[in-house]
């Protein structure tokens, strides 16, 4: 289990609030589900549109460990050395899942969307909301929810759903949230204990949310946009936080995370009732990483491995088997970023490596490709997800 905590100076500046930077720590365990009703409510504490950028859109090459076939030869990423459009104005919501443009290359349609994490190169907890539209980042609001980080995050019907997360305290967060494109809504729904590094994914009409804190945690909760369920499987994943999880056809599966005893290599495959693992060839141990659903696959990218060391490494899962792909190109390694699919590209945005990036990078199965910077500022341990 990694560790890491720095005392920074508590500054409030525009609409940022300075942060000690996170830690692990011990959890809580898990409380009764109750329902309650969605309330719009006001927040307090967030981040100014208007950030300096740092990190870098410098393509290396593929890293990583871990078994797996490997793909073909493929084309070199495209870099592009412009700064990417930006607005600050508020931006329509359309629905995603849109083909791509045949001329174009990018989504036809679809919106992403970007909340809170850490400013660690400025010290500084977000609460900014962004849309990407596979060009462009939009600007919507600050201060709701409270700034936080290492929440999570997936979308639910017309809706994306935000739980949990540690603030500018280091105090770990219990509260649920819902965007519908514009305005974010508190429920007062009773749900998992207050945490932080837990993973969600859509699963029907429910999200799925399993495990979270120092690695204590290994409890399946599902939220069906009024109400959490605490549900009782007969067997789970060993508990973990920073692992991820997407939805594969009428499965969510968990990979990898930071146990009590370091970072795991597990895969399981959750079918609404029961945990399966899945065992075979699989990327190295790793926290920190992001798995997004690309058709009939699930792609994952990047992470912290064992020995605290950044990874830049492409995956895909088609529900039995992993593969290691080989791009010629991939962003710098990374962990702790912002990822999520549009229409049939994956979108990375930020994280940490040799630095805070503040890049946005694109996947369409086969290549990278560097979008640029733009005037989102950079952050790790964020959230995206596409509002259906």
């Amino acid at each position: 289990m990694f560790s890491r905590h720095t005392t920074v100076t508590l500054v409030a500046m525009g609409g940022w609030i300075g942060a000690t930077a996170w830690g692990c720590g011990a959890g809580s365990s898990s409380g009764p589900a109750d329902s309650g009703a969605m309330s719009e409510t006001g927040g307090s504490s967030g981040s100014d549109a208007s950030g300096s950028s740092s990190g870098s859109s410098t393509a290396s090459s593929s890293g990583g460990s871990g078994g797996g076939s490997s793909s073909g030869s493929l084309d070199a990423a495209a870099s592009n050395d412009a700064r990417m459009e930006t607005s600050t104005g508020d931006s329509a919501m359309t629905d995603s899942g849109e083909p791509l443009d045949a001329e174009g290359g990018h989504p036809a349609g679809g919106t992403l969307v970007m909340f809170g994490g850490l400013d660690g190169a400025a010290n500084f907890m977000l609460s900014d909301t962004w849309t990407f539209d596979g060009s462009m980042w939009s600007h919507v609001s600050d201060f709701v929810p409270s700034g936080r980080e290492s929440f999570a995050m997936a979308p639910l019907g017309n809706q994306v759903i935000l739980f949990g997360g540690e603030d500018v305290n280091q105090t770990r967060l219990s509260d649920t949230w819902a965007f519908d494109g514009s305005t974010w809504v508190a429920s007062s729904a009773v749900g998992p204990s207050a945490r932080l590094g837990s993973a969600m994914a859509a699963l029907g009409s429910v999200v799925v949310l399993f495990g979270g804190d120092a690695g204590a945690e290994n409890d399946t909760w599902t939220f069906d946009g009024t109400s959490w369920t605490a549900l009782t499987p007969s067997t789970a994943p060993p508990g973990r936080n920073y692992h991820c999880m997407a939805t594969l056809g009428s499965r969510v599966i968990l990979f990898g995370g930071d146990g009590v005893a370091g970072a795991l290599g597990d895969t399981w495959a959750f079918d609404g009732a029961s945990w399966t693992p899945i065992t075979g060839t699989a990327p190295s141990a790793r926290y920190g990483a992001t798995m997004v659903t690309v058709g009939s696959h699930l792609v994952l990218f990047g992470g912290r491995d064992a020995n605290q060391y950044p990874l830049s490494d492409t995956w895909t899962f088609d529900g039995t088997t992993w593969t290691q792909l080989q791009p010629a190109a991939s962003p710098p390694a990374r962990w702790f970023h912002s990822m999520a699919t549009l229409g049939q590209e994956v979108v990375v945005f930020g994280g940490m490596g040799t630095a805070y990036f503040d890049d946005t990078w694109t996947f369409d199965g086969a290549t990278w490709t560097s979008l640029g910077v733009s005037s989102v500022p950079a952050r790790e341990q964020g959230g995206m997800a596409a509002l259906p």
